[in-house]
Order: C-alpha cells, then sequence, then structure tokens
C-alpha cells in the first residue's frame, strides 16, 4: 500500500470515527418505546427471500440514517448492481461471479475497517466499513444477480455463504480475498490483522450458525445498540434492540434484548428516578413476559427506592412504597418486614430524641404488635427498656433530692407500669416506701 493511500485510509477512518467519541448523557427520565418501530414490525413480517428493493432500503432505515437520505443510499445501491449486473455479463459461473463482486466492493467501495462503525450510509459516503456492513452489502450485491447467498453468525463476527452450481463457499466480506478464504494464503495472512477476529470454517460448526436475511440486518441493529449503550445512549440502545428482536426473534437477540433493557434499568437507579424505572420495568415485564435479569432489576429498584425515602425522612412514604410493592409481588414479605422493622426503628431512634426512651418504647412495641415477633425489634425493646428505665430512675432521684416523695411514688408508678419486672425500679420503689414511712 503506497503513503498516499495509506493516508487517505486513516483519514476516511478519523473521520468515521468522529460521532463515537464524545458519549451523550440521557436524560434521567427519558423513556424509551417498547414496541417495534412501525418499519421494523412491517420488515418483520415480510417473507424471505427479501426483495432486493427491500434489502438496500431496509439496511439504510435500520442504520439510523435521516429519512431523507434514504432514497439517495439507496441509488448509490442501485448503481453499484448495475455494474454488479455488468460483471454478470462476463463471468461465466456463479462461484467467480460471487468472487468478482468481492472484489469490486473493495475495489470501488470499501476504502477502510473499523470494528464500530456498522452504518450502511458511513460505507456508501466514507467507505468505512465493518463486518456487518460489508456482510449486508455483499447480500444486496449477490442477491441483485440472483445468486443464493445467507449470512453466518459467530460469537463476534459475521459473514456470508453463497451456494451456487459448482458448491457453496464462505465468503468473508471485510477482506478482497474472502472468497473461499480457507483456500488464499493471502487472506490468511491479513484477516485477523487487519479485523482481529478468526476465521471460523465450516467444520466447526459450534461456533458459526447460519442466519437469514432479517436476520443479518438485526446485526446492524444489534451493533448500534451495543455503542449506544456503550456511550449511555440508553433509550436509542433498547429502540434499537427492540427492533432487532422483532427483526431476528432468536435467543441471542432476546439475551441481548434483556440485558440492554436491565441497563437502561440500572440507569434509572443511579439517577434516583425510580418511579420512571419502576414503570419501564412494569411495562418491559408486560410487553416481554417474566424475565429473571429484569425481576432483580426491578427488586433493586423498588429496594433502592424505599431506601431513598428513608434516607430523605419520608418516613410515610416509604412505608406506603413498601406496602405497595408488596401487594404487586415486587417484594416478598420477609423484605418488606425488613423494611418494616427498620422504618419503626428509625421513627423510636427520632422519638427517642425528641421525647425520650418512652416515647420511643412505645413505638417499638406498636412494631411488635403489628409484625409479630422479630428478634430486631426484641433487640430494640431490650435497648429503649433500659434506657427508659435509666430516664425513670434518674427521675426519681431528682424528685428524692428535692424531698419530693410524693412526686417520686407517682414516677415510679408509671414506670413500673410499663416495665413491670424492672429490679431496678422494684429496688428505688422500696427505698422511696422506706422514706415514707420513716416520716
Amino acid at each position: 500500500m503506497n503513503n498516499a493511500r495509506s493516508f487517505r485510509r486513516v483519514l476516511f477512518l478519523a473521520l468515521a470515527l468522529l460521532a463515537w467519541t464524545v458519549p451523550s448523557v440521557e436524560a434521567s427520565d427519558a423513556v424509551p418505546r417498547l414496541e417495534p418501530a412501525p418499519y421494523a414490525a412491517r420488515l418483520a413480517e415480510t417473507a424471505e427471500p427479501l426483495p432486493v428493493g427491500t434489502l438496500m432500503e431496509a439496511s439504510l432505515v435500520l442504520s439510523g440514517v435521516d429519512p431523507a437520505y434514504v432514497s439517495r443510499g439507496v441509488e448509490k445501491l442501485r448503481a453499484a448492481a448495475r455494474d454488479v449486473s455488468k460483471l454478470a455479463e462476463e463471468v461465466e459461473d456463479q462461484g467467480a461471479l460471487a468472487e468478482a463482486i468481492l472484489s469490486y466492493m473493495h475495489e470501488t467501495m470499501l476504502r477502510a475497517y473499523s470494528e464500530p462503525v456498522t452504518e450502511m450510509d458511513v460505507l456508501l459516503e466514507r467507505g468505512v466499513y465493518n463486518c456487518v456492513s460489508s456482510a449486508v452489502l455483499f447480500l444486496i450485491l449477490a442477491r441483485s444477480v440472483d445468486i443464493e447467498v445467507f449470512g453466518i453468525k459467530t460469537n463476534d463476527h459475521a459473514f456470508c455463504r453463497v451456494r451456487t452450481e459448482e458448491g457453496s463457499y464462505d465468503v468473508e466480506t471485510t477482506n478482497v480475498h474472502g472468497f473461499n478464504p480457507g483456500e488464499k494464503k493471502e487472506f490468511t495472512d491479513a484477516f485477523g490483522r487487519i479485523t482481529g477476529f478468526t476465521y471460523v470454517p465450516p467444520n466447526r460448526d459450534s461456533n458459526r450458525q447460519d442466519i437469514g436475511e432479517k436476520e443479518l440486518l438485526a446485526l446492524i441493529l444489534q451493533n448500534r445498540a451495543s455503542y449506544d449503550n456503550d456511550r449511555r445512549r440508553f433509550v436509542a440502545a433498547v429502540e434499537a434492540s427492540v427492533d432487532a428482536y422483532h427483526l431476528a426473534r432468536t435467543g441471542d437477540s432476546a439475551q441481548r434484548l434483556s440485558m440492554i433493557l436491565t441497563n437502561m434499568a440500572s440507569w434509572y437507579n443511579s439517577q434516583s428516578s425510580f418511579e420512571t424505572g419502576v414503570a419501564f420495568l412494569r411495562q418491559a415485564r408486560a410487553v416481554y413476559g417474566p424475565d429473571s435479569r429484569l425481576e432483580k432489576a426491578l427488586s433493586d429498584m423498588v429496594h433502592n427506592r424505599i431506601v431513598h425515602h428513608i434516607e430523605d425522612g419520608d418516613l410515610e412514604g416509604a412505608r406506603e412504597h413498601a406496602d405497595a410493592h408488596l401487594r404487586a409481588g415486587e417484594i416478598d414479605r420477609s423484605h418488606w418486614k425488613s423494611f418494616m422493622v427498620y422504618i419503626y426503628q428509625v421513627e423510636a431512634q427520632d422519638l427517642a430524641a425528641r421525647h425520650g426512651a418512652l416515647r420511643a418504647l412505645r413505638r417499638i412495641r406498636d412494631a411488635v404488635e403489628a409484625l409479630g415477633a422479630d428478634s430486631r425489634l426484641a433487640k430494640s425493646l431490650s435497648v429503649y427498656e433500659h434506657n427508659y428505665e435509666v430516664e425513670a430512675h434518674n427521675a426519681l432521684v431528682r424528685a428524692f433530692r428535692a424531698d419530693d416523695l410524693e412526686g417520686a411514688g407517682r414516677i415510679l408508678e408509671e414506670a413500673l407500669a410499663v416495665i413491670p419486672d424492672s429490679t431496678l425500679l422494684k429496688r428505688d420503689l422500696r427505698r422511696v416506701e422506706q422514706a415514707q414511712a420513716s416520716r
């Protein structure tokens, strides 16, 4: 490669990556749609093989291009298809034609490989591509001359395979030597170095999977979702994942959607946007059914929502939300009881600071009556009984020193009514009775 061409490739790559360098900040109350966009819904219902014109349009729409660009992009693809049609007049067999199409792509359209750049408009305008966009381009051009072609997906890579009268061949679309790649040393030398991927040949079926046209198109959306998610553009990530799932309808797309939905929920959690987050997760469950990852996210959201109220001093709000989430089945009774115990304990602590131990003790006893026996409440009871016992004893000592035996008697009467088994207070009572008798 000469220096001038090397510079152009670097420049194209730098321009393509500009849009990926600055993460945006998601609004904490932004709510993504959970149903497919109308275009994706219609495409999902369209039978394969898709018309070539539909493939062209879909590749652009699913790339998220400006609607005004779609017709321009389709015309660029049609122009490339016309070039390929001319190649078909010159090449005798379909295998050779498929290889010629791959060469045409790299000679005239593909300029620089970049893993994150999956959008078809970037490929068409700048020549920057990745495995998905180049595979979609090959699918369109090969289908335009009636070559049977389908996608191949591995754990982290995509390419194509063609079926011809001569045989079936893999097409690693990221590499000019990628037709029937296992047979070419030039491909082996360059592919992994350029892309970072490893070619998975047909005899390693455990790591490669045939996919249809819609699932290949869905990979555009999945890649967009991944990169939006990494840049904290969670609403865009969710909506792309929703559309990808409805196009692909595979276990993998369902898992990816679940992960992206969970990340959206985590964002709401981190922003303390609990009301929006709970509503979002409830809607996700209503649309897509139970999911263990989302149920865990909802449980965490509910927990943090209640804790947030407690930390803000809104104990009544915390109690109301705990009750509501218990009724909705979003927390279990054990979790609910833990919150109730803690709320009562916080209330008791506040009452003790403002009004003394007796008010706190009564609040804990209310808790025991409402919630039943609990070791945490038993410990609080012991603490506040002791504190009240000490408070009553100190008040009695002050009255005794002031020679107010009548007042001391009233203090003991009230205190023993609350904690009748107090050894300390019983001893104080004998002391008062002796003093009264000696008068």
